[in-house]
């Protein structure tokens, strides 16, 4: 699209500049501020903040300590959670609510004895429940002879709304500019810094850029450096659906004394009881189909919700309709490996970050993700702190090289 630019009189060159104010992109500018004041940031979302279109909307997004692989259970406790207590604290506000999280699977799951296994060695406190156990302690739900459930009572429900809003307003406390409704049609390096044009002619400068774009991460790499920074990553459309359940048992169902839960078999699917609408529990599977994030139709996956999350809430959940009564859109960022990417974007001597890839399950993750990038793009991926250095070495670029083209 061409457009005319336009520059104030005596621009303002940033320190660093963020595309893209979902979750993520907020994160990353509230601790670049908090932890050099002296920066100017600046944060630039392409639709309303607090926007509905991509993937940090809603009311709930499961937290946990429990997961299969070693480095993110590390990271939930000795970063993820202690950070969001210090967001919760700073702001005067909650946005986590624990009630428990309970894990189903077959007992000879290989991802369940994983999950198992890393809880133990890491010191998570987790209950192994047999069927009978999780009926006496959880009446609603049945599961069957010969699976397992592992109860985690530090898991919970983020309200993922109110804390992309907490990011961005003590962001702006912070003096960081943030500005939506500007679309980024082009970055471009100029001398000594990058001169980032919108859709409406606007120029901003930046002498470091962060790319946090979420689902328009890829096309917004390809359109600016072409195939030498293209990324393997996928996007998918995917279906959050809300099920009424039996109005007898709504107190029962209340996150208040029903868990978040994730079934590890197929179909892989998660949920949360009770908790943004009295009587509906929410339940959606842990996929979807691809999609363009420009041009993708909105519409729920009737298939998946009639023939993979309906008949688990039948044969798991006590009295839950079987036709959902509400179905929201969200989508997905995949990477190949279902890890996430955050690196220096190689080849822009190190003025070029990235966040992207949260593959469904970054959210939870996001003080970890923003203070992460914060201290790369001030000190250099080659100069983290020894806990950040080994967080960094699973979300480099290098790995995705076999299937990209950098």
């Amino acid at each position: 699209m061409a457009y005319q630019s336009f520059r104030p009189s005596a621009p303002i060159i940033y320190d660093v500049g963020i595309i893209g104010a979902g979750v993520m992109g907020s994160a990353t500018a509230y601790f670049l501020a908090k932890n050099n004041p002296d920066l100017k940031i600046l944060l630039l979302e392409q639709f309303d903040l607090l926007h509905r279109k991509g993937s940090s909307h809603g009311d709930s997004r499961i937290t946990r300590m429990t997961y299969p692989q070693e480095n993110y259970t590390q990271l939930m406790i000795t970063r993820a959670y202690p950070l969001w207590d210090e967001v919760e604290k700073e702001a005067k506000t909650r946005i986590f609510t624990k009630t428990g999280g309970l894990d189903f699977s077959r007992e000879n799951n290989v991802e369940m004895r994983r999950l198992i296994s890393v809880a133990r060695k890491y010191g998570v406190g987790i209950e192994v429940l047999s069927p009978s156990d999780v009926r006496h302690r959880f009446p609603l739900i049945t599961i069957p002879d010969g699976w397992i459930a592992v109860y985690s009572p530090s898991s919970g429900i983020l309200n993922a709304n109110k804390a992309v809003s907490v990011f961005q307003s003590l962001s702006a406390k912070r003096g960081v500019t943030l500005r939506d409704n500007v679309k980024v049609v082009k970055v471009k390096w100029d001398q000594f810094c990058y001169e980032v044009a919108t859709e409406k002619g606007e120029i901003f400068m930046a002498r470091k850029i962060i790319f946090t774009a979420g689902p328009w991460t890829r096309k917004l790499l390809q359109k600016q450096f072409g195939p030498r920074n293209d990324l393997p990553l996928q996007v998918q459309q995917t279906t959050i659906a809300y099920w009424k359940v039996d109005p007898a048992l709504i107190s029962a169902y209340h996150s208040s004394s029903f868990p978040v839960f994730i079934n590890y078999e197929d179909p892989f699917l998660y949920g949360t009881p009770a908790h943004e609408f009295p009587g509906l529990i929410k339940c959606a599977l842990h996929n979807g189909k691809e999609v363009d994030p420009d041009t993708r139709d909105f519409e729920p996956d009737v298939t998946g919700l009639t023939e993979g999350v309906a008949p688990f809430l039948q044969n798991f959940f006590t009295r839950v309709d079987p036709v959902p009564v509400r179905t929201e859109s969200c989508m997905y960022t995949v990477s190949p490996d279902q890890d996430f990417v955050i690196d220096e974007l190689p080849g822009h001597d190190g003025r070029l970050f990235i966040g992207c890839g949260f593959s469904g399950h970054g959210f939870k993750l996001a003080p970890v993700v923003g203070s992460l990038l914060a201290e790369m793009v001030t000190k250099g991926v080659g100069k983290l702190s020894p806990s950040s250095t080994r967080a960094a070495k699973h979300f480099t670029i290098q790995r995705l090289k076999k299937s990209s083209n950098l």
